[in-house]
């Protein structure tokens, strides 16, 4: 009998404000509102000092499932356990929801990358298919042998949005930068962008948790404070959506150093902004700023980083661009997502 029911298995909580998780939300949320009947299961964070909870193991989650059901795994839940998986491929339909490799996460020793690829790797064999958040990615799965029929891509959505309006009268120009701290974001590589650029004019916003690698954040502002910048950076930490809304629109220049990126969600945010926009070649940025006239220098470079800051800066027109109708919307980015779990599995479909 066909099904409009789908399990979502994700680490942790879906509430958290990083692109993974406001993806996912967006989309669960999105199917709910198409009819479909979602059950949404979250694993205890790998990082605790406890035992996962019995309760809260991937293993009991996919045991308490009916056989036959579809089950969505995010890869920060996927990736890591191809053993648990490999225990339910015969009797359930897992697809993995993969935004990057996980090997692909910045700051790992060499040993810990070839580990991760091949538990990850082993992991996508147990999958009736894959559905990736950018051509990037799915390209990539080449490495991993993963057949690109049992592949589909569904970009994130954006926001309708106006033109920011940028800062208030007199005021500096303002760079935005919303991320979480954490090594692969590039932090340190915009400070030192920042520091050779502090002769100009301007102030500088970095929207997102300072939790989730400590030690790094606690470099970063370590780094600022050494510079004698921190009256011009200011860490919020974890904001809110409309807080977030609210720091696009009062911005002058969008700016991201990351050295890896799945999609790059803040960017296409700031690109439906009609925001000036400065990052790097890392990942799949190139692909989603593909039609934009966003600056892009090669990722890990400060020194390109401080001269594409210092020419906007220097030049920052009056006219905007808009680029509102290359990005998807989330209804639309629903429906596609729709798309590819009826295509992948025929039968998960309405009664």
């Amino acid at each position: 009998m066909k099904s409009s029911s789908l399990h979502f298995i994700i680490k942790d909580d879906l509430e958290q404000r990083t692109g993974g998780y406001i993806y996912d939300d967006h989309i669960i949320r999105g199917l709910r509102e198409l009819g479909w009947v979602i059950s949404v299961h979250s694993t205890s964070p790998s990082s605790s000092k406890t035992r996962t909870p019995p309760n809260n193991s991937l293993e009991n989650i996919l045991n308490s499932i009916e056989e036959g059901q579809t089950v969505i795994l995010d890869g920060l839940v996927m990736g890591r356990n191809p053993r648990e998986l490999s225990r339910h491929t015969h009797r359930l339909k897992l697809i993995s929801l993969l935004h990057h490799p996980l090997f692909k996460e910045s700051g790992l020793p060499q040993s810990e990358m070839v580990r991760l690829f091949e538990l990850e790797k082993k992991a996508l064999t147990n999958c009736v298919g894959v559905i990736t958040t950018s051509q990037f990615t799915a390209n990539q799965l080449a490495t991993m042998n993963i057949p690109t029929e049992i592949i589909r891509t569904v970009i994130p959505g954006t926001k309708p949005a106006l033109p920011a309006k940028g800062p208030h009268k007199n005021a500096p120009p303002r760079l935005l930068c919303v991320a979480s701290v954490i090594p692969r974001k590039g932090f340190h590589i915009l400070i030192d962008a920042l520091n050779k650029t502090r002769c100009l004019d301007w102030e500088c916003i970095c929207a997102g948790s300072l939790d989730r690698s400590p030690s790094y954040a606690s470099e970063i502002l370590e780094t600022v404070a050494k510079h004698q910048l921190g009256h011009r950076i200011l860490f919020t930490g974890e904001c809110s959506s409309a807080t977030i809304d609210k720091l696009y629109d009062f911005s002058s220049i969008f700016v991201l150093a990351s050295l890896y990126e799945g999609y790059g969600m803040v960017l296409a945010e700031a690109a439906t902004r009609s925001l000036p926009i400065i990052s790097t070649t890392g990942g799949a940025i190139p692909y989603t700023m593909k039609g934009t006239p966003a600056i892009l220098v090669p990722a890990g470079d400060s020194n390109s980083l401080a001269d594409a800051l210092r020419n906007t800066l220097n030049n920052l027109a009056d006219e905007s661009y808009s680029v509102q109708n290359q990005f998807p919307n989330w209804e639309q980015a629903t429906r596609n997502f729709e798309d590819a779990i009826t295509s992948l599995v025929p039968d998960t479909a309405f009664s």
